[in-house]
């Protein structure tokens, strides 16, 4: 027979678990009255319940329609009834030429004794082209960004504008697609397979045979006087856009992602190296699918992405006699790019515009080039470190001078002209540029001819300045020209020898132990208009210069644009108006950038 025994506990070991428990129910306690206290915080800090944008008449939206007005808003909940003035920033921005834009910031607050708040904007003007607008909040109640546009036909194509930007501005450059007629692109929209087919006869080169091919086309839905029948025609004749069946295209139809992969694929002349894994492996093999992030390929193609995939094809090496022109071994890199639109691509550093030089000349920039990325014309015209000139057609690329860039250019050999730019984007990160106001710097030391020493305030509501550091010897451009002297100089001491901006730019992150090894000066000269002579073509300014903008002037070039960015005629300046003005000298030569 088992007894059953009775635990015991002795004193001492009594004594130790009474003093545990103590212990435990202290630390328990404690816990329960910090977690009570952090509720009680939470619970009495003022909380944003709700932000966006809002028309002119208070009503919330969530898409822009027709507004020519808008407002971006922001509501806090205040229960406790305290005050706070540190609930963040409400933030609007606008995407235009290229870029997000600041509209309105303000700093949010709220007043004690006050239960709820909701704090708007001013109006905001819609622009009439492609308008898209961000809100979002800064600072201790972060908030993410809300989007909103118009004319999209696929919701979740809405920032395919932004996203696809450089791709959008490339294939209008290379005349590959094109906006509407109000001036918008409807990156948002779907297209049919008859505008594909358009892209598809363009892509390949034959859009000059699409008139000899208008009629009678061998699909039963696409009739003669289709006015896509050209197209139609030309694109079934190469192979590469077969019809749905062998009686029907489909013109109206809307393209998916698969398709419009299969399409290009066939167009770069890959069909057939497709393997067991299917055209998507293949496309993304090739480069087809870069930068597109998406998991069903069975979704509508937006306008926008397409840019992207065109683009992204343009430059898949070509098949010549079974050998992929990639430019390794003995084959030079050759695309569609290259091969049908004469266009090649290249890394190049902008050294100077030649404004300054000759009156005939004044569109042209001189470039230094790096690579031309194995083109057939490497080892020609396109050196890596040779020197050359470009035409810079209606880009932007004079505005660049001083930055490395990616540079497209239609060159033909045949031609002895220059070549000439047709997109240009700048090669950095967006944080290798910094830009501000010389009214913001607070000094510039010089630290015996080591480096400079920049002390700037980086916004209006900063407590502390920053700092950057160059090199002494600093690549220095002023009003987009090289200035071969001292960045003190141009700057002064406090940054007031300038009324403008100064951009430091870091070109090549391995080549200076420095912040940056760039800055490009903008100093404008700001003067009131007195009285315009039209007939002898000069402007006279009550502080006693004159600008001279008549054709018998020569040595003088004198552009004026709106604050639109519109050139406009110097007979519209009238007594008064205030004209700010870029100018650059060399020699007798001077040239005005007005606005």
């Amino acid at each position: 027979m088992v007894s059953a025994q009775k635990n015991t506990l002795s004193p001492e070991r009594l004594t130790v678990e009474i003093m545990i428990k103590k212990h435990i129910s202290v630390i328990l306690c404690f816990v329960l009255l910090f977690s009570v206290a952090n509720v009680a915080l939470a619970e009495g800090q003022p909380t944003i319940s709700s932000y966006g944008f809002m028309t002119a008449q208070g009503e919330v939206i969530m898409q822009l329609d027709n507004e020519q007005q808008i407002s971006g808003y922001v509501e806090i909940t205040n229960n406790s009834m305290i005050a706070n003035n540190n609930i963040g920033e409400l933030v609007v921005e606008v995407f235009q030429n290229d870029e997000w834009q600041l509209v309105q910031s303000i700093l949010l607050e709220i007043d004690e004794n006050t239960s709820f708040k909701r704090i708007c904007t001013q109006l905001i003007n819609v622009p009439v082209t492609e308008p898209v607008f961000r809100i979002y909040i800064t600072g201790p109640q972060l908030k993410p960004e809300i989007i909103i546009s118009k004319d999209n036909d696929l919701p979740y194509a809405a920032q395919d504008g932004i996203l696809y930007a450089d791709s959008i501005s490339m294939v209008k450059a290379f005349g590959l697609m094109s906006g509407y007629q109000d001036g918008t692109f409807g990156a948002a929209k779907t297209f049919t397979r008859a505008e594909m087919a358009v892209i598809l006869t363009r892509f390949a080169g034959s859009e000059y045979l699409e008139p000899s091919n208008r009629g009678e086309t061998p699909f039963t839905d696409v009739p003669a006087d289709h006015w896509a029948s050209g197209y139609i025609n030309i694109v079934s004749l190469l192979g590469i856009m077969p019809g749905v069946t062998q009686e029907t295209f489909e013109p109206m139809s809307k393209v998916t992602l698969r398709q419009v992969v299969e399409l290009l694929v066939t167009a770069v002349g890959y069909a057939e190296t497709v393997g067991p894994l299917g055209v998507i492996k293949t496309a993304t093999d090739i480069g087809i699918l870069d930068g597109i992030i998406i998991e069903n390929y069975d979704l509508l193609v937006s306008r926008g992405m397409l840019t992207k995939l065109l683009t992204n094809s343009l430059e898949v090496p070509i098949i010549k006699d079974g050998i992929i022109q990639n430019g390794t071994g003995n084959t030079a890199y050759i695309s569609t790019l290259s091969d049908v639109f004469k266009i090649y691509k290249l890394k190049a550093s902008v050294i100077r515009s030649y404004d300054l030089i000759s009156s005939n000349k004044e569109n042209q920039v001189q470039v230094e080039i790096w690579s031309s990325y194995c083109s057939i014309y490497e080892n020609d015209i396109f050196y890596p470190g040779t020197f050359f000139d470009v035409d810079a057609g209606v880009t932007n690329i004079k505005s660049l001078v001083g930055y490395n860039v990616i540079l497209y250019v239609l060159s033909d050999d045949t031609s002895d002209d220059d070549p000439k730019a047709l997109y240009v984007r700048k090669d950095l990160a967006e944080t290798d540029e910094i830009t501000i106001s010389a009214s913001d710097i607070e000094s510039v030391t010089d630290f015996g001819w080591d480096y400079y020493e920049i002390r700037y305030w980086p916004s209006e509501t900063a407590t502390k300045t920053e700092i950057i550091r160059v090199d002494t010897y600093i690549n220095t451009y002023l009003n987009y020209q090289r200035y071969m002297g001292e960045l003190l100089y141009i700057l002064g001491s406090e940054g007031n020898n300038v009324y403008g901006t100064v951009t430091f730019i870091l070109n090549d992150p391995q080549g200076t132990e420095y912040d940056y090894d760039t800055v490009c000066v903008l100093d404008y000269e700001n003067a009131v208009v007195d009285f315009v002579d039209t007939t002898a073509g000069r402007v006279t300014m009550k502080e006693g210069n004159t600008i001279n903008y008549g054709e018998n002037y020569t040595y003088v070039s004198a552009t004026l644009y709106d604050e639109a960015g519109n050139q406009i005629e110097w007979s519209t300046v009238q007594e008064n108006d205030v004209i700010s003005s870029l100018i650059a000298q060399e020699g007798d030569r001077r040239v005005y950038t007005s606005t």
